[in-house]
């Protein structure tokens, strides 16, 4: 396709907390507008925690994010961390998550957006966002999650927007 490709070699919990972890990731996009790439030219991607990681950069727009299985929220708030908890063994909340988040983030800072994105202000503009995740897993309820607290901003959004309009008629 002819696409250049980057990938971000952060620091992993334990031994970064998400701040530090979200500045590396920032800092290389902007190495990367500083040698003239505009934010328009960059799509984000991220997979599982860094599927979380990528919806909550709080920067200015890329063109495109990709999140699959986002993590997008590390509070154990999902039900799917309950009914599929079976079904992906190795992903235990209790025994890996639950030791995880906490190790990227202290228990008061885990639902500040940048952490958990599913708590981030949607109501400014927000890249097309591509969200995927399985049936049979544990991130499953994750994915609908995020896209309500996104698709809400987003309407309301579009709500204030026709009232203007009907106003200046």
């Amino acid at each position: 396709m002819g696409l250049r490709v980057i990938s971000v070699d952060y620091t992993l919990a334990p031994h970064a907390k998400y701040d530090t972890i979200t500045d590396q990731v920032i800092s290389v996009i902007q190495g990367l507008t500083k040698q003239g790439y505009k934010m328009s030219d960059i799509a984000i991607y991220g997979d599982s925690a860094g599927g979380g990681l990528a919806a909550g950069l709080g920067m200015d727009l890329p063109a495109a994010v990709v999140l699959w299985s986002p993590w997008s929220d590390i509070t154990d708030t999902g039900d799917s961390y309950h009914t599929l908890k079976d079904a992906d063994p190795l992903y235990l909340y209790d025994l890996l998550l639950r030791p995880s988040a906490e190790a990227y983030a202290a228990k008061k800072d885990q639902k500040h957006p940048y952490v958990s994105p599913v708590y981030g202000d949607y109501s400014k503009p927000f890249p097309p966002t591509l969200i995927q995740a399985g049936t049979k897993e544990l991130f499953l309820s994750d994915a609908p999650i995020f896209h309500y607290a996104y698709k809400q901003a987003l309407n309301e959004m579009f709500q204030q927007q026709r009232y203007r309009d009907i106003e200046m008629q």
